[in-house]
C-alpha cells in the first residue's frame, strides 16, 4: 500500500485536506521543518516512526515546545516491543504531559496545563 494515498484519500472523505499539513519522508528528515512552520500551532500530531525507545523519546522533546496548549498526540505501535513500550511509559509520566492513556495498540497524551 502507498500509505500517503490512503491517508488523503481519508482526509478528502473527511473534508479535512485544507487542516491537514501531511508529510511524507523519513522522520529526522522532516519533523524540524514541520515544527518550525507550525510555530506552536500544532494540535495533533500522530507518530507512526520508527518503533524504536530512544528516537521517540526524542522526537517527543522536539515536540513539545512546538504544541499548542490543546494538543493531542498520538504515538502508534506503543507496545510494538519493550524498548517502544519503556518509551511509552517515560513519555506518560513527563512533566509536560497531562494525560497519557493507553487506548489499544496507541498511546494517547494531551499537555499539562502551562498557566500553572
Amino acid at each position: 500500500h502507498d500509505w500517503g494515498v490512503v491517508a488523503e484519500r481519508g482526509f478528502v472523505e473527511l473534508g479535512l485536506q485544507a487542516r491537514v499539513d501531511r508529510r511524507l519522508g523519513q522522520i529526522e528528515d522532516v519533523l524540524g521543518e514541520v515544527l518550525e512552520s507550525a510555530a506552536g500551532r500544532l494540535d495533533f500530531a500522530f507518530v507512526d516512526a520508527e518503533h524504536q525507545g530512544p528516537p521517540t523519546l526524542r522526537y517527543f522533546e522536539q515536540m513539545l515546545p512546538h504544541l499548542s496548549e490543546r494538543a493531542v498526540v498520538v504515538f502508534d505501535d506503543i507496545a510494538f516491543n519493550r524498548h517502544m513500550y519503556s518509551a511509552w511509559r517515560t513519555i506518560k509520566r513527563h512533566p509536560g504531559v497531562g494525560i497519557g492513556v493507553n487506548i489499544g495498540r496507541m498511546g494517547l497524551v494531551t499537555l499539562a496545563s502551562r498557566n500553572h
